[in-house]
């Protein structure tokens, strides 16, 4: 089970084993089922993955939404932030039956040999039933044989892996460490997959020269299907002004239109990784497409992808660059000892975190020690500390047990070892604890004390929280983190919790008194408008006085979630903070401390008013609280084209409405939701969920837009039907000799909120055309070999820009999309390719010293006098290669500041991009139709 485990859930599960197995088996639920092959045979030795997941529209971290959308079979989950599922295998009658479930929303994953996996995302357990899915009949798949470009045979180790294309490229890289595999090469060379459904697929080959498959099962299909694996092209990276001896480097290609994700680098799918040779100081790249733009970081085990520094900014370059030259300045070695102020010994187990450097985690610190703390000598000695991009300022923080922090200014030389002075940490008080009855003032024995740390640094200590049992005069002594860092708790059976912290300035050795009040047993019955109880609805309490007003939707504000530490746990039904109803329909919080609380059904805002209540809890043994609220209902619909052509095996995602997103856009990451597929005829159906407003994410086939589909969802909801023609543009494209113009990319960009005059930090990438802003040109669809094309998705009163291109020298006009409220479709669009020409931008010197890189951002911003188009801006990396393809030939007006300067305002001062007071002198080109124009700012 994937909940925290904190003091209060133990407390919680004490008590309930104590009352007996009955009450326990009350708290939990149990699934049970019989797996069927394809054939309608029992499928013995099936198995059986199941998760718990956190209710739809709960508090989520956008960085790590994709994590929802993840199978359940990944072969290391902890390191996509994922929890391993528990596993089960069904008998030799196909059964299988899964006890303590905790209650709640609940994932599936069935697999078998020679069927097509079984995956349900909107299950739900509700404590002390049993919840019987009936004969789950696999389906038959279809294996596909993978073929090398070259006709050669694989390697025996070569694995196929498979990437979702609903995602896209916000999942993490499949490989075969972190992937739901799918084949592995035999002995004749040959990949042949596991058994897939009908439906479009992208796979992966892990070998490194090899680019993605994508393909399309048909359901009739009668030949196997077969998939060629092309090759990639190779460059090779030199680092330049490297020192050796330091900690392994490594070089990453990332598509430049794809820079920026929610995926950690690391696990980014679209990159590619070379580790630097030390006796050449160079890394070879392969795998990589010839026409696409990338941007290429150095980094070392310690840095990491995420973390830019000055000393190894990133350049960009294409695919068939061949060779390039990054600058790489040697790291920086800190080496130090930490000892107490009090005694003048050495102290080990102590926490180092670098504020405004890299690695700012202590578990990177150190290559010797992985947990970054010190030895017992109390000497500490770190490797490739370098600083980070933006920070002026580095220092080192150290904090540990019983001791108080400490901070020291850091001056980082490339190359050179810093041997700091040696680190006194001030003593830190011991806690005594004396926890009593507050009736009788009689000690009470065995109550769990606990103390735990305010500040991230301290909990990286291996040993934080501690936890103490009080002896028979009822004391404990625990250790602190200084007192106004340290949090107190104390849980004992049948009282109500009591949590305090100290005075901000409390420096003293103290004596806590605690006086328990035994605790009121409330019980919340939550029943449907017609009196009927709702089970399987989670129930929160909040201390004192309370309104929904209060609920928040991002997990930084809500300090259980924050001290989760992921958005994918659920903070633990403890009985004290929440609770689930059961098939009676009522929630147990079994020890409440008498006084005013509110009680209120854990949904996504807002709640109705009869959906919470603030209440006095008396001092009592049992308190009853009624609530109402809206029973779980089903949503069903059906996806087609037209009145004859459903969306067969498409990829769909449900996911609630409210986070002001729009994803419609392929790198905006999805909302944690319910993935399927459509059925053969358009259909799709999600069980358990909760009345309010949804949007339903429809993957196109061969378009990287989305459709989305908004709707509300009543409590009794009536079938939806989307008829995907009615919002789709169609169009064609044709070249200068007006021929179809085949494989023709057509690109959209999206209005945006801000108007750009000049710049501001909001503004990233976009195009100002009739008195509108609109954002970067995205690549959304490709023509077919008639050059036709179709966009689905488009929103009524929306305008758009559209224009096609076909490489980095033809492209169309402009040309501005409106869907009126007079039409009934979207309007059709003719696109007539033109010659045009490209700039090239160098920004920067790979070969500088480290005083020359400075900041690694540029705004560069193109004006042009030509009325399709106004000023084109984009921040690019401080290096060669900037570029901006497919421009009208004339005159243009390219301006480039440091964007950091940009971001910063200097107290919001205007930055002048043009005009006789530009901030910085622009520079004139003129774009030839055909030729690529350079433009070289750091000659300047």
């Amino acid at each position: 089970r994937n909940e925290d485990y904190d003091a209060a859930a133990r407390a919680r599960e004490d008590d309930l084993r104590r009352r007996g197995k009955r009450e326990w088996d009350r708290s939990t639920g149990t699934l049970q089922g019989r797996i069927l092959d394809p054939h309608g045979e029992p499928a013995a030795n099936a198995r059986v993955l199941v998760l718990h997941a956190p209710e739809l529209g709960s508090a989520y971290d956008i960085e790590r939404a994709f994590a929802s959308h993840l199978p359940l079979d990944q072969p290391e989950p902890e390191r996509l932030f994922c929890d391993r599922p528990s596993e089960h295998a069904t008998d030799g009658n196909g059964h299988f039956q899964i006890g303590t479930l905790p209650p709640g929303r609940l994932r599936l994953l069935v697999l078998h040999p020679g069927a097509v996996r079984y995956e349900r995302d909107d299950l739900l357990v509700v404590a002390g039933t049993n919840s019987d899915l009936g004969d789950l009949r696999l389906a038959r798949g279809r294996r596909v044989r993978l073929q090398s470009e070259r006709g050669l045979p694989f390697d025996g180790k070569t694995v196929v892996t498979l990437r979702s294309t609903f995602a896209d490229l916000h999942l993490p890289a499949l490989t075969a460490a972190a992937s739901v595999e799918l084949g592995r090469a035999n002995a004749r060379g040959e990949l042949i997959t596991a058994p897939l459904g009908p439906g479009r697929y992208e796979m992966l080959v892990a070998c490194e020269r090899m680019l993605p498959v994508a393909l399309t099962i048909e359901a009739d299909g009668r030949d196997p299907p077969r998939a060629a694996v092309r090759q990639g092209v190779e460059l090779r990276v030199h680092l330049s002004d490297v020192a050796r001896g330091h900690t392994a480097r490594f070089v990453r290609a990332l598509p430049r239109e794809r820079e920026k994700s929610v995926v950690p680098f690391d696990l980014r799918a679209d990159a590619r990784v070379a580790t630097v040779y030390e006796d050449t100081s160079t890394a070879l790249l392969t795998g990589l497409q010839r026409d696409t733009l990338y941007e290429l970081r150095s980094a070392s085990v310690a840095q990491g992808w995420d973390d830019l520094s000055p000393w190894n900014p990133p350049i960009e370059c294409f695919g068939n660059a061949e060779r390039m030259r990054m600058l790489y300045l040697a790291d920086a070695r800190l080496t130090g000892t930490v000892t107490s102020t009090k005694q003048g010994v050495p102290l080990a187990g102590v926490a180092l975190e670098l504020a405004g450097g890299i690695p700012s985690k202590p578990r990177f610190l150190a290559q010797e020690d992985p947990r970054s703390e010190t030895r017992d000598d109390g000497a500490f000695r770190l490797l490739g500390v370098r600083p980070r991009a933006g920070a002026p300022l580095q220092s080192l923080v150290v904090r540990g047990r019983n001791h108080g922090r400490a901070e020291r200014p850091l001056a980082l030389v490339p190359g050179d070892t810093l041997d700091l002075e040696p680190i006194g940490l001030p003593v830190a008080p011991r806690v005594q604890v004396v926890v009593r009855d507050a009736k009788d003032g009689r000690a009470i024995v065995g109550a769990r004390v606990t103390t735990r740390p305010l500040d991230a640094l301290s909990s990286w200590i291996d040993d934080a929280p501690a936890e103490a049992l009080t002896d028979s005069g009822g004391a404990a002594t625990l250790p602190t983190w200084g007192l106004p860092n340290t949090r107190l708790r104390v849980d004992a059976a049948g009282y109500a919790p009591v949590e305090r912290g100290f005075a901000p300035h409390a420096d003293s050795t103290p004596l806590v008194r605690f006086d328990l009040a035994r605790g009121t047993t409330v019980r919340v019955r939550v029943v449907d408008p017609s009196g009927a109880p709702i089970p399987g609805l989670r129930v929160g309490r909040r201390d004192g006085p309370w309104s929904p007003n209060q609920l928040v939707s991002d997990p930084r504000g809500d300090p259980r979630r924050v001290a989760l530490g992921r958005w994918d746990r659920e903070p633990r039904a403890d009985g004290e903070t929440s609770a689930w109803t059961g098939p009676d329909g009522v929630a147990v919080f079994p020890r409440i401390a008498p006084g005013k609380h509110a009680f209120h059904v854990e949904r996504r805002p807002p709640l109705q008013a009869f959906e919470w209540t603030l209440r006095d809890v008396p001092s009592a043994e049992e308190f009853v609280v009624e609530l109402a609220s809206q029973r779980r209902v089903a949503c069903a619909g059906r996806i087609v084209w037209d009145d004859k052509t459903p969306l067969a095996h498409a990829e769909i995602a449900l996911v609630v409405t409210g986070n002001g997103r729009d994803l419609r856009e392929p790198d905006e990451p999805l909302p944690p939701g319910l993935d399927a597929r459509t059925g053969a005829d358009g259909s799709f159906r999600f069980e358990n969920l909760l009345p309010g407003g949804y949007q339903l994410v429809v993957r196109i086939p061969d378009q990287r837009w989305r459709y989305v589909e908004a709707f509300v969802l009543g409590e009794e909801p009536k079938p939806l039907r989307i008829v995907l023609l009615q919002r789709t543009v169609l169009g064609q494209v044709v070249d200068t000799t007006g021929a179809p113009a085949a494989d023709a990319e057509i690109e959209v960009a999206l209005p945006v909120a801000d108007e750009v005059k000049n710049a501001s930090p909001s503004f990233g990438s976009g195009v100002e055309s009739q008195q509108r802003t609109f954002g970067g040109f995205g690549r959304l669809v490709t023509a077919d070999g008639t050059g036709a094309f179709r966009l689905a998705g488009v929103r009524r009163g929306e305008a758009l820009v559209v224009r096609a291109r076909r490489g980095s020298t033809e492209s169309s006009m402009l040309t501005t999309l409106f869907w009126s409220d007079k039409e009934t479709f979207p309007p059709r669009v003719g696109l007539r390719l033109e010659r045009r020409g490209e700039i090239l931008l160098a920004v920067g010197d790979p070969n500088a010293t480290s005083d020359a890189v400075g900041s690694s951002d540029m705004l560069v911003v193109l004006s042009s006098p030509l009325s399709e188009y106004g000023r084109e801006a984009r921040i690019v990396r401080r290096s060669p290669g900037a570029h901006f393809p497919a421009l009208a030939p004339g005159e243009w007006t390219v301006c480039a500041v440091p964007w950091p300067v940009v971001a910063a305002g200097k107290e919001r001062e205007p930055i002048v991009l043009f005009g006789d007071d530009a901030t910085v002198p622009p520079r004139r080109v003129t774009v030839v139709a055909g030729e690529t124009s350079l433009v070289d700012f750091a000659q300047r």
